[in-house]
Formats: structure tokens, sequence, C-alpha cells
């Protein structure tokens, strides 16, 4: 007997120590980057109705946070208290952000005694947040040697998280920025693979492909409302209707899931049954969903791990089935579903509380979406598949197949002809251009010619043709090669072009000669500045990469209104006074029946 109640005291001392812990003071030194306050916290659940006036008067006992394992308490409607002792023992004043990375706390409160409470969390308007930041995150500034004790009441809809961590300004504006970037390139992307297979479903009105990419597009609003992106910058003012967004975006995406494995798997004839089951939870998750906007998003949170769970049961059963009746494309649905279900039954359980780390929670929303993308990869390919078996059995098919390219074949010739036009009228254009200077050829110079030569007889104005000679070029081709003489004519050609006047006409007749055409040439004296200017132009020396290149100019030049004379006679009067100036042995310019010019 009296060992009984030797024990029982002995009892009820270790309850009483458990249940009063020996506070212990979070010291600040100022050069701490991040901390984990777990090691200096202690607990206490009260119902959602308990008051800061009440906690501090002592009333109930506060537990170590260190005597648990995590700091994760699944679904609960009660009030999660937090005290925590803080003392700065640097030598000036710091600035530190309490953060808590459990981005679906609905309000946390921070209570100091002295000073008004501040709130944050998913719920709160972002306007009213104590800082702006899509987890709840708080500012606390302390001077140096001041002690001060934090209080903090947190309340979530959904699962109940409360890892805490304090970081300095530096250490966490780089942490938010980098963590902000990854999880805002995470939900883009699901957005944009969704977005585009609605895309697709608008173009081949497809109800499967409407979906997946309405999954795809849910799912991201749901991850969007759960990291908090979405009260952060797209809905920052929504407050408590914000958190409603996260349970309507993944019940509403598991009841598509749903609809879309239960049309490509079973049978309207052979597996009735169970598409009226499928039907059943698709229906519970529409219900779910429309309830999360209208009624307490609360129960819904609570009730989506239990969902997501038995509609992964049904559908690795309906796979499984698929498998033992070799549906096609069947086991890559399998392998996908697999993933899915490691995912969603990882995020499930640390919902629930059942799994003590943050790290897998995480990775289940990513390999989600990850085998999200192989099931869609599987299914076009399965339905590809089906759709070329369909075109081979079907006769109905083939003859529309038929008719279609023979559709296409008349389009396609249209489009020949078209081109072939295109390319004659193109080649029209080419016959009158020199294809390597880009100027016009001899063609088009004959053609400009007889138009020059009638105006010429119906004004007193003479008619100028200059030929221009580049001296010694054969020798600078055997010297330089092809390309540096190609250079060297398109160089002369644009020097040429240039120098023109907007009335003269300028064309290459081939090789080294090229040809202007004046009109309305008031004598030999405006002749002569008009090619002497030419000459000028085409004096400097050409510069190709490493070397300087010179090149010899004869011009001839020969004057003429008559109406007997054509392009022939023209050019060969003013080859005539070239050649006399070229066999001077000085380059310059040389009228037809007169002496070269100096």
């Amino acid at each position: 007997m009296v060992f009984a109640l030797c024990s029982l005291l002995l009892l009820s001392w270790a309850c009483w120590t458990v249940a009063q812990p020996e506070s212990r003071v979070l010291q600040l030194q100022g050069s701490e980057q991040t901390l984990d306050l777990q090691p200096w916290l202690e607990l206490r659940r009260t119902d959602a109705q308990t008051t800061f006036e009440q906690i501090l008067s002592g009333a109930g006992a506060w537990t170590a946070a260190s005597n648990y394992s995590n700091m994760h308490f699944g679904y609960s409607s009660d009030a999660l208290w937090m005290k925590i002792n803080v003392q700065s023992v640097a030598q000036q004043e710091t600035l530190w952000h309490l953060y808590f990375p459990y981005s679906s706390l609905s309000r946390v409160t921070l209570y100091r005694e002295g000073q008004p409470e501040r709130i944050s969390g998913l719920g709160v308007p972002l306007s009213e947040r104590d800082f702006p930041h899509r987890n709840a995150v708080f500012m606390l500034q302390m001077a140096p040697g001041e002690q001060a004790t934090l209080y903090l009441r947190a309340e979530s809809a959904g699962s109940l998280g409360v890892t805490s961590q304090l970081w300095s300004r530096s250490a966490f504006a780089s942490h938010s920025v980098s963590s902000t970037a990854m999880v805002a390139l995470y939900c883009g992307l699901l957005l944009g693979l969704g977005l585009y297979h609605l895309l697709v479903a608008g173009v081949l009105r497809d109800q499967n492909y409407l979906l997946y990419g309405s999954h795809l597009v849910l799912f991201a609003l749901g991850v969007v409302a759960f990291s908090g992106l979405g009260a952060r910058y797209l809905w920052p003012e929504a407050g408590e209707w914000g958190t409603r967004l996260l349970p309507f975006g993944l019940t509403a995406a598991n009841g598509c899931a749903l609809l879309l494995l239960r049309n490509l798997f079973l049978d309207r004839t052979q597996a009735s049954t169970w598409r009226v089951l499928f039907d059943v939870l698709a229906i519970i998750s529409v219900v779910l969903a429309l309830a999360s906007l209208f009624v307490s998003a609360s129960w819904v949170s609570r009730a989506i791990p239990w969902l997501a769970i038995t509609s992964t049961v049904f559908a690795a059963i309906c796979l499984v089935r698929a498998v033992r009746l070799r549906l096609p494309s069947a086991r890559p649905f399998l392998l996908g579903a697999v993933l899915i279900a490691s995912g969603i039954g990882l995020f499930a359980l640390r919902a629930t509380g059942l799994v003590p780390t943050y790290l897998l929670a995480d990775l289940a929303i990513q390999s989600c979406s990850a085998a999200s993308m192989l099931v869609i990869s599987m299914a076009l390919a399965w339905r590809t598949h089906s759709q070329n078996r369909a075109q081979l059995d079907a006769g109905d098919v083939q003859i529309k197949r038929l008719t279609n390219a023979q559709e296409q074949t008349q389009q396609q010739l249209q489009e020949a002809t078209r081109q072939r036009n295109e390319a004659n009228l193109k080649l029209q254009n080419a016959a009158l251009e020199d294809p390597l200077t880009g100027i016009p050829n001899r063609a088009a110079l004959d053609r400009h010619i007889n138009h020059a030569l009638r105006r010429s007889r119906r004004r007193p104005a003479p008619l100028a043709v200059m030929l221009v000679d580049l001296d010694g070029f054969r020798q600078l081709h055997d010297q330089l090669g092809d390309d540096t003489e190609d250079k060297i004519l398109c160089v002369i050609a644009q020097r040429l072009s240039s120098t023109a006047r907007e009335t003269d006409f300028v064309a290459r007749l081939g090789g080294d000669e090229f040809v202007l055409v004046a009109d309305d040439v008031a004598d030999s004296q405006q002749a002569q500045i008009i090619a002497e200017r030419l000459l000028d132009a085409l004096a400097p020396s050409i510069e190709l990469e490493d070397q300087s290149i010179s090149v010899g100019i004869n011009i001839g030049v020969t004057l003429s209104h008559a109406a007997d004379l054509d392009l022939p006679l023209l050019l060969r009067q003013a080859d005539s006074a070239r050649y006399s100036r070229k066999t001077s042995g000085r380059g310059g310019v040389s009228f037809h029946n007169s002496e070269p010019v100096a």
C-alpha cells in the first residue's frame, strides 16, 4: 500500500514536470541567419474562444514543443498557442522575421505585452498583415539587451502546421525570392500545360482533352491557393474567401481526373457498374467543391485526404482491371497511377499529421503533376493508335479519308499553280537584273535605251551613253581569284549607282564593262562633267579585308539624239572612244570623234 502510494506520487510529480516545462530564453547574438524555434517554444491547445487575457491569467499548462517529433497537428478547429522568450545580446538594434513556412495557416496572431496585436496568415487580407508575404511573417525589432515574451495564436481551416523559424533580414529576403520563384515557376508550368490542353480540346472537340486540361487548371488553382501565391498576388484582399479556393481546386480537379479515367478505360456495356462508381465519386468531388465555396471550408478540407485516397484506390483497381483485359495503353496508365498515388498518399498523410516531415509533402505535389504529364502522354498515344486502327477497319472512314486526300490534292495543285506564277514573275524580274551586282543588265538596258531615244527625238537635248571599262581587270582576276573579282565588281556597281543622277540609268553589260545612260544632257561639257564625276568616284582604292586594290578606269562617251541610231551603234561609238583612251596609256574620259580629254 505504501509502495503504491509512493508510485502514485512519483507519477503525479513526473506529469507535473512535463506539464510545467522550464522556460528557456532564446538569446540572439545578431549574427544568426536562420533558427528553428521548436527547441524554445512552449505550446498550449485551447478552444477557439480563448482570449489572450485568459492565457496571461495563467490558467492551463504549457508543454515544451521539443516533446513533439514535428510541429504538425492534423485537422483541428482548436487554437494553438505558442510562447517563446527572446533576448537580444547584440551590441546594436537587430531586425528579424518570424516566419511560418506552412502556407495554409488561416490566421496567426502575435501578442506582446504593452503592444497592439498583429495578424498574418492566408485568410487575412494583405493590407491587414504585419508583413506582405505569401506565408505568415512578422517583423521583430529588438534593441540591445531587450528581452521579450512573445505569444502566438495559430488557426487553420485545413490542417494545422506551425513550424516556425527566425530569419535575419538579409537571409530572409534571399530565401523569399528564391522559394517564391520556384513555386511560381511550378504553378506557371501547370497552368500553361492545362491551358494548352484546353486549346487542343477546343480545336479537336475532344472531351478527354477538355477533362485533362480542366484537371490541370483546377489543380494549379489549388496549388496557387495552397502556396499562398494567390493571396499574395491574385486575390490579396479576398481574406477568408481566398482560403476556399484550395479545397475547391483540389476536389474539382479530382472529379475531372475520375471522369477522364472512366472515359478511357470503362466501357459502357462491359463495365457499367464501375462507371456508376466513378460517376458517384466524381459527383461527390463536385459537391465538395461547391460546398467549399458556400459552406464551411473546414470540413471540406478534412474530407479531401479521404476523398483522394478513395479515388486513388478506385483508379488503381480500374487500371489493374484494364491491364488484365489488355486494354490499349493500360500499363503506362497504371505506372502513372502509381506515381499519382504516391504523391496523393504522402500529401494526405501529411495533412492528417501522420507523416513527420514537410519535404515529402512538397514532393507529393510535384510527383503528382509529373505523373499527370506521363498519363496524358500515354493517353494521347492510346488515342492515336485507336484512331489509326479504326480508320483501317471502317470502310466509311476510309472513303472519307480518300475524299479528304483528293481535296488536299486539289488544294496542293492550286498552291503549286500559284507558286509557279509567282516563280515566273520572279524570273521575269530576275531577267532584267544582274545577279552579281543587283543593278540592271543588258536586257534592261535594251528596254531603257529605246524609250530614251524616243524621248531624245522629242526634245533638243542629246542623249549621252558612257561606257565604263576597268583597266587591267583580267590581271587582277588571275592574281586574286573569282571571289575578290566579284567583290570588286559589286563595289564598282555601288559607286556608279550612288554617283549617278536620279534620271541616269546604270547597267552592267558583262565582265568588267558598265554603261551609264544620261538623258537631257545640254552639251558635251555637261557630259564631260558627269563622266569626270564618275571617274572621281571610281578612282579611290577598294579596301577588301587586309588588302587595298586600285583599278584603272577608262570611260568612253558618245552623244546623239538622231533617230536612226540604236543601242548597238551607240555602244560601238562609246567603245571606240573608250578604246582610244585606253590605247593612250592613261585612264580617263574620251568622246567619240574627238581627242581624248585629260
